[in-house]
């Protein structure tokens, strides 16, 4: 449970565009591992960008040594003379909230080696 807390003053704080960029840059290198039970709770509530055993169809290709044969397209390798897959989208659930703090009171510190800095 999050609880609100909000310091009142006369001036609202800004981050700055080079706090955000700096965040952004800090946010693409973090990996987060997903618990199996989240997972199967809300499995197929979006598409995902990898291929995989889905049930949304994304491509016909060629056949390449390795791939399943239970995607073979008959119809398609019938007209064409060579085998074709069919290529699915995996679905996939997640949700992930990224809530940053950019209060003042991550700024405390000596330089370089402040709260936000090592957050």
């Amino acid at each position: 449970m999050i609880w609100p807390f909000r310091r009142r003053s006369s001036e609202p704080e800004r981050a700055s565009a080079v706090d955000a960029a700096l965040i952004v840059r800090r946010a693409r290198r973090l990996r987060f591992r997903v618990r199996p039970e989240a997972v199967a709770l809300l499995a197929g509530a979006y598409h995902g960008a990898r291929p995989g055993l889905g049930l949304t169809f994304a491509e016909l290709r060629a056949y390449e040594p390795g791939d399943d044969v239970r995607h073979l397209d008959w119809n398609v390798t019938a007209r064409q003379g060579r085998p074709y897959v069919r290529r699915f989208v995996e679905e996939r659930a997640l949700t992930l909230w990224l809530i940053v703090d950019v209060s003042a009171s991550l700024r405390f510190g000596p330089e370089g080696r402040s709260k936000a800095d090592r957050a």
